[in-house]
């Protein structure tokens, strides 16, 4: 049997660990340094992540935010974004970083693509199923358009008629 993996608590804003995981892995926009410095200048949040290494380099991770309510501290990935998976190829390590997290014995909201989270055998609370649309930004502007519905063509129609109407 394989001992458990090395967890290793960076700062993910400034840590060479944690953009050299987002650029290898299947990563978005809110798992980037730049989204969470956004984050952390604007709202004051501080952000953790947690990264497995092998061979000297990261190969998953993990980041939060926390944050505490009247119902007590939480743990969140992350606030003000869509979804942040936890990153890695590997079920395992994935499986090995949530039990990291939830190790503190602070509850943790994970906003994921189903699937992504590996089952941990563990009660699940406040499931809710959203639905995500994502854009191919690559794509000239009347490709984009062409692939959208003529309610959303018409939409932008009108935004871009109307004037700035300063007060």
């Amino acid at each position: 049997m394989a001992s458990a993996p090395n967890v290793k608590l960076i700062d993910p804003v400034c840590s060479p660990e944690w953009l050299t995981l987002v650029e290898k892995t299947s990563s978005s926009l809110f798992h980037s340094p730049g989204w969470m410095q956004v984050i952390r200048s604007v709202y004051g949040l501080d952000m953790n992540a947690a990264v497995i290494e092998r061979g000297g380099a990261p190969v998953a991770g993990v980041v939060w935010s926390e944050s505490s309510d009247m119902l007590g501290p939480k743990r969140i990935s992350l606030p003000y974004s869509d979804f942040c998976d936890v990153l890695g190829d590997d079920v395992e390590d994935r499986a090995a970083l949530a039990r990291y997290v939830l190790s503190a014995g602070i509850p943790w909201m994970v906003r994921t693509f189903d699937g992504n989270l590996p089952d941990l055998g563990l009660p699940e609370h406040g499931r809710r199923h959203f639905k995500w649309h994502g854009l191919d930004i690559a794509q000239s502007e009347d490709d984009l358009l062409k692939g959208m519905n003529s309610n959303s063509r018409r939409g932008i129609r009108k935004a871009g008629s109307v004037s700035h109407i300063e007060g």
